[in-house]
């Protein structure tokens, strides 16, 4: 009962005046003066001091209306945090990235648009392989990841960002660095660095199967686990790798990097997320996202 009646008090204490507040409160007088006369008698407290022209606080009143005007700041601050949660502009968000995705241009405008416009949210990036992610995403330890979509996970919901397509990465003095129409055939008896299949078994799989469809059967000199690991050992001239298109313009000078005729294996891009421990937050990101992509579409 108490507390449908603090906010009387504290007009009446703000006007000095039972008149004033009631003015305020669009109420009659004698009706706030029941109010406040029901609040004294319930907390057992004398609020006021009746004067001839108005009233003042007692002693134990301006403590109480101390103590009331701050808990009244709290709870509006409360309130507008609360709020603020609820829109997605206050929180956290826990985004895993595929070490390939970090340099896709729409994912990098999004990331700083979203900040922009929700500098309140606290964004934790993980970098980890897409296989990874997916693992994560479903446990919770990741809201949302921007992985390589191999395959189409049941619980899970996808937005597409782009289709990367592998390159050949080849040393500048090997004698194909300069070869036209390169093709797979081209490579037999070639050193190859190749993704681990510990981290992308999916993508292994994919590249492996691509060249035994065009006549040729890698071999594997070494495994590493990112793209930055197959140009350090292309450009001592060890072997030739595969790198995602999104390496070109960033590769050493001692490196090539060229198309093949005949190995096309193109990865889809996407955000991954788990609809069902969809946030405020998180559908912001969604959407600045998209239309951040849908932008540099048109």
């Amino acid at each position: 009962m108490v507390e449908r009646h603090l906010r009387f008090f504290v007009v009446t204490a703000e006007e000095q005046h039972f008149q004033r507040a009631a003015n305020r409160l669009f109420m009659t007088q004698s009706a706030l003066s029941r109010r406040i006369q029901v609040l004294e008698e319930e907390l057992g407290i004398k609020l006021f001091e009746r004067l001839p022209r108005g009233v003042r606080l007692s002693p134990a009143g301006e403590c109480f209306y101390e103590d009331v005007r701050n808990f009244n700041e709290t709870l509006e601050k409360a309130k507008a945090r609360a709020r603020n949660v609820m829109q997605g502009h206050v929180g956290q968000l826990k985004i895993g990235l595929n070490p390939s995705a970090i340099r896709n241009r729409a994912l990098g405008q999004a990331f700083q648009t979203f900040h922009q416009k929700f500098e309140l949210i606290d964004i934790k990036i993980e970098v980890l392989f897409s296989e990874e992610q997916l693992v994560a995403i479903q446990s919770g330890d990741l809201d949302v990841g921007a992985l390589y979509q191999f395959s189409t996970e049941p619980w899970a919901s996808y937005f597409h960002i782009a289709d990367d397509e592998l390159l050949l990465a080849i040393p500048k003095s090997h004698p194909l660095a300069s070869k036209p129409d390169l093709c797979l055939q081209d490579l037999a008896g070639a050193n190859f660095i190749w993704p681990m299949r510990k981290y992308s078994p999916r993508m292994y799989d994919r590249m492996i199967a691509a060249c035994n469809a065009g006549g040729l059967t890698p071999n594997i000199m070494t495994e590493v686990r990112s793209a930055e690991a197959v140009l350090s050992m292309v450009a001592i001239g060890l072997a030739v790798g595969f790198v995602d298109s999104h390496e070109v313009g960033s590769e050493p000078n001692s490196v090539v990097i060229r198309p093949l005729a005949d190995f096309s294996v193109a990865f889809p891009l996407s955000l991954a997320w788990n609809p069902e421990r969809t946030t405020p937050a998180l559908q912001n990101f969604i959407t600045v996202l998209t239309e951040t992509v849908e932008a540099q579409k048109a």
